[in-house]
């Protein structure tokens, strides 16, 4: 690269290849999550609705889950090098605006994230303290009067 933050054509190259590979790892844990879907109900489809737990191949189910752990595994791994190759990005070619976008969109995304599982946690601690308030009012149970989860 020049010194005077201007990128050469193999740079500008170098640069995609690497974003367009941190977005491929980005992408995996979805592609993951969905064959971890269908291997499940591989698993489960031949056995028809009304299975019961002995009604299980042992090989089928093991085969399953040992794809299922290979595909979870593979899943965190690909999140951690996606996050990894924008930061080698943008140390190494830090005036590519592709580089800038995907830093800007992680970001984003990792918010997001953040403030659904807030959401989530919140709507679950109000539903809890809802079932408790119920359950309070039920014969038979003992709860503390007046236990709150807040």
């Amino acid at each position: 690269m020049s010194d005077n933050n201007q990128m050469t054509p193999r740079d500008k190259r170098n640069a995609h290849i690497l974003c367009y590979i941190s977005i491929a790892c980005a992408v995996l844990p979805i592609i993951a999550w969905i064959l971890c879907e269908a291997f499940y109900m591989a698993r489960i489809a031949p056995l028809g609705p009304s299975y019961t737990q002995n009604d299980y191949a042992g090989s089928i189910t093991s085969v399953t889950d040992v794809a299922v752990s290979v595909l979870v595994l593979l899943s965190g791994l690909s999140s951690i090098a996606a996050l990894v190759l924008m930061i080698v990005v943008r140390v190494k070619y830090p005036s590519s605006i592709f580089g800038k976008v995907l830093m800007w969109t992680y970001i984003a995304l990792f918010v997001a994230a953040m403030i659904i599982t807030t959401i989530v946690l919140v709507t679950c601690a109000i539903a809890c303290n809802d079932a408790l308030d119920e359950c309070s009012n039920c014969q038979g149970i003992i709860i503390p009067f007046g236990m709150k989860l807040w």
